[in-house]
C-alpha cells in the first residue's frame, strides 16, 4: 500500500498541490467579498437606516449572516474571534427586534431562526438552537391562530 501512495504522490503530487493552491485562493476571495459585504452593511447601510428599529435590527442580523459564512471558511486561528462577532451582532438584532417589533414580525422571527442556525452551527450549542427556533415559532404561531 505504502508504494501505491508513494507513487501517486511522485506522479501526482504537483497537481494536488496545485488543486488545493487554487481552493485557498477562492477561500480567500469569498472571504474578501464577505468582508465587501459587512463593510457596506456597517458604513453605508446602517448609518443610513435613520433609527429605524427594523432596518438596523435587520442589518444587524445581516452581519451576522455574513460573519457566520466566513467562520466556515476561516482558519481555526480566526473562528474564535469571529464567533463572538457574529453573536454580537445576532444579541444586538434580537434585542432591537424584541424591543421595537411585534413577536410575529417576518425580521423579529428571521433573527430568532438565523440565530438559533448560528447557534447550532457555530457554537454547537443544540439545545440553545432548539429552544430558540422553537420560541420563535410558537410566538409567531400563536398569533397565526
Amino acid at each position: 500500500m505504502n508504494n501505491i501512495v508513494k507513487k501517486l504522490r511522485k506522479n501526482y503530487g504537483i497537481y494536488v498541490k496545485n488543486y488545493l493552491v487554487n481552493i485557498e485562493m477562492k477561500y480567500i476571495k469569498l472571504f474578501l467579498f464577505f468582508e465587501i459585504i459587512l463593510a457596506i452593511v456597517k458604513d453605508i447601510l446602517t448609518p443610513n437606516a435613520n433609527n429605524d428599529a427594523e432596518q438596523i435590527a435587520f442589518y444587524e442580523r445581516m452581519k451576522g449572516d455574513f460573519i457566520r459564512y466566513e467562520i466556515e471558511i476561516a482558519s481555526s486561528n480566526l473562528k474564535e474571534s469571529l464567533q463572538n462577532q457574529a453573536n454580537h451582532c445576532y444579541l444586538n438584532a434580537k434585542e432591537l427586534a424584541e424591543n421595537n417589533l411585534p413577536a410575529y414580525h417576518p425580521v423579529r422571527v428571521g433573527i430568532m431562526l438565523n440565530y438559533s442556525v448560528f447557534c447550532f452551527n457555530s457554537k454547537s450549542k443544540v439545545d440553545n438552537a432548539l429552544k430558540i427556533a422553537k420560541q420563535a415559532y410558537e410566538v409567531d404561531n400563536n398569533h397565526i391562530k
